[in-house]
C-alpha cells in the first residue's frame, strides 16, 4: 500500500518495485510505478484503500507481465491513465476486472499489452478523453499484407464496422478498402 499527497514516483523517475499486489493513492502528483516482479495485481492489499487513485497528474503503471486489475483505477483530476503489460511471454496480458476511469477533466486511457487485453469491466473516459487499446498481433500473412490483432472483450460501446462479402459486389458499386493491401493503396 502506497499513499502520498503529492505523488508516487514521477514520469521521469517512476518507483521500481518487485511486488505482486498494489494499492496506491498518489494525490495531486499521480502514480508512476514500474513492477519488475513478473506479474502485478491491482487490489487485494488492504480494506483501507481501494485500487489506484490520483487527484491530479497521471497514473502510469507498467508490469513485466501479466497485469490484472481487480480494483478500480481512477483519476479524478483529469490526468491520463496508462496501463502496460510488457514483455515477450504468452502471458503479457492485461485483465480488467474493475473500472478504469479518469473521472475529472479530459483524461485519456491507454492500455498496452504485448499479448492480449481481456476486458471484463467498464473502461470509460469523459469529456474529450480517448480510450486506446493496443494488443498483440495474433496472426500475420506477409504475402497478402494482412495482420489480425487480438483484443479480448472489447468495449461494447466502441463502434465496429460490419464486414460484407465480395460475392455480391457488382461493377460500379462503392466499396471500402481497409489498410494497404500489397502496398498499392494509400490513405485507406
Amino acid at each position: 500500500k502506497l499513499i502520498a499527497a503529492t505523488g508516487i514516483g514521477t514520469a521521469a523517475n517512476p518507483i521500481e518495485t518487485t511486488i505482486t499486489a498494489l494499492e496506491a493513492s498518489g494525490g495531486t502528483g499521480g502514480v508512476f510505478i514500474v513492477d519488475l516482479a513478473g506479474g502485478l495485481t491491482i487490489g487485494g492489499v488492504t480494506a483501507l484503500l481501494v485500487g489506484v487513485t490520483a487527484t491530479g497528474s497521471d497514473i502510469v503503471i507498467t508490469a513485466l507481465s501479466p497485469l490484472t486489475i481487480n480494483e478500480a483505477v481512477t483519476n479524478t483530476g483529469g490526468g491520463n491513465i496508462v496501463l502496460t503489460a510488457a514483455g515477450s511471454a504468452a502471458v503479457d496480458e492485461i485483465t480488467i476486472n474493475a473500472v478504469i476511469a479518469p473521472t475529472g477533466g479530459n483524461g485519456s486511457i491507454t492500455l498496452l499489452a504485448a499479448d492480449s487485453i481481456n476486458q471484463n469491466a467498464n473502461v470509460s473516459a469523459v469529456g474529450t478523453g480517448n480510450i486506446t487499446y493496443t494488443a498483440r498481433v495474433a496472426n500475420v500473412s506477409p504475402g497478402t499484407d494482412l495482420a489480425v490483432l487480438e483484443v479480448f472483450n472489447p468495449n461494447p460501446q466502441q463502434v465496429t464496422l460490419p464486414l460484407g462479402s465480395f460475392t455480391g459486389v457488382r461493377a460500379g458499386q462503392e466499396v471500402v478498402a481497409i489498410g494497404s493491401p500489397f502496398g498499392v493503396l494509400s490513405n485507406t
